[in-house]
């Protein structure tokens, strides 16, 4: 009981962080405004998988991770969610991109939402009367802010939709969160090469441009990397 309690308050508090870290991304990627979407979206995934490698290397996970990636069942759960977290990535970029952060920001309270009714009809899960409570309160104000914006309602559900899809399939893959990732990265990497070989051959990369801009994409990978571990 006490190492449950132990789990549900460090759970707690990484929770909070990851949300605090996405709460600041608009501003972020805001300042990338000049970069396409696609570009932005190949760097955080090239990025993050340079930094997650060094990560295993560091923690000594490279054996399982490479174990991981000749068992079918793994690689099959992990690139249905690799083609919804790059799906998820690339509306919210848009949506940051195009002033549209408010549709974004309402995408992310609909999501822990969605995750609740995901848990309650596919895991069997139970909430108690002030749970219940509080969801309905949650509800009612993500009611109150999609009336407001029915023409943008489309970015927010594909925001909300996508993530918790990918949390779903996350949840039920028996595989680390920082070798799961690595695999999900490993597996979009080469269309992101692909992707970015294409912006350079027709409309020229923003990565090599301004120092500034260079740093931001390459920093991407960070920010990307850190919340969903």
């Amino acid at each position: 009981m006490h190492d449950m309690r132990n789990d549900g308050r460090q759970g707690l508090v990484h929770g909070f962080l990851a949300y605090a870290i996405w709460g600041l991304l608009p501003v972020y990627f805001n300042l990338l405004s000049g970069v396409s979407s696609i570009e932005i979206i190949a760097h955080r995934i090239l990025w993050s998988l340079g930094l997650i490698l060094v990560l295993l290397l560091i923690r000594g996970e490279l054996g399982p991770f490479i174990r991981a990636l000749t068992t079918p069942r793994l690689v099959g759960a992990l690139t249905a969610s690799a083609v919804v977290i790059a799906a998820n990535w690339l509306v919210y970029i848009y949506a940051v991109t195009n002033d549209q952060i408010l549709a974004a920001s309402l995408g992310y309270f609909l999501n822990p939402l969605i995750n609740v009714l995901m848990g309650v009809t596919l895991l069997r899960e139970r909430l108690k009367g002030v749970q219940w409570l509080a969801i309905g309160l949650a509800a009612a104000g993500v009611a109150i802010l999609a009336a407001g914006a029915p023409e943008t309602l489309g970015i927010s559900l594909a925001l909300a939709l996508s993530f918790a899809f990918y949390g779903l399939v996350r949840k039920l893959t028996p595989i680390s969160s920082l070798a799961g990732l690595g695999m999900e990265t490993l597996i979009l990497a080469i269309p992101a090469i692909g992707a970015l070989y294409w912006i350079h051959e027709t409309a020229g990369l923003s990565f090599g441009g301004a120092p500034d801009t260079t740093a931001l994409l390459v920093a991407s990978g960070v920010v990307t990397s850190v919340p969903l571990l």
